[in-house]
C-alpha cells in the first residue's frame, strides 16, 4: 500500500528539513514562475516539477494542466512504484491541484481514493482530475 500524502508549499519546505523514516519522491506543482523550495535530503530520491495554474477551465493568460504534464506525472509515479511506497503531492494550498493528483495516484496504486474524496480537507480540481484520468494516463 502506498502512502499518499497531499500538502501544501509551505508544508513541502518544511518537510523536507526532517530527517524522514522512509525514502519518497515529490511531485511538486507550481503556479508559472514559482519555485517551491526543497532542500537536499537524502530520502527524497526525486521531484517531479509542474508548472499550472489553479482553474478548470482556460481563462486570460492563465495556463492550463495539460495532458503532457499529466503524462509526465504518470511516468514518474511509474520510475518510482516499486521503488517507494511514499509519495508526496504538493501545491501552493494543498487543496485543489496536488487533490486531484493524489486521489487519481492512489486510485491508480492503492485501487482506492475514497478516504482523500471522504476526508473533507480537499477540493480537487476537476480539470486537473480529468486530465489525470485519461485513457492513457493513469
Amino acid at each position: 500500500m502506498h502512502k499518499i500524502e497531499i500538502m501544501s508549499k509551505k508544508k513541502c519546505t518544511i518537510f523536507s528539513t526532517r530527517d524522514l523514516k522512509e525514502n519518497c519522491v515529490i511531485v511538486s506543482i507550481n503556479c508559472p514562475r514559482e519555485y517551491t523550495t526543497i532542500l537536499k535530503n537524502k530520502n527524497i530520491l526525486d521531484i517531479c516539477i509542474l508548472n499550472f495554474d489553479d482553474i478548470e477551465e482556460s481563462i486570460d493568460d492563465l495556463k492550463l494542466m495539460s495532458y503532457t504534464q499529466a503524462k509526465k506525472i504518470k511516468d514518474f509515479i511509474d520510475r518510482y512504484k516499486y521503488k517507494v511506497n511514499h509519495i508526496v503531492i504538493h501545491c501552493a494550498a494543498g487543496i485543489s491541484r496536488s487533490a486531484a493528483v493524489g486521489c487519481v495516484i492512489s486510485r491508480y496504486l492503492n485501487g482506492d481514493d475514497d478516504y482523500l474524496w471522504a476526508s473533507g480537507r480537499y477540493l480537487p480540481n476537476k480539470h486537473v482530475y480529468k486530465m489525470m484520468r485519461s485513457e492513457d494516463v493513469v
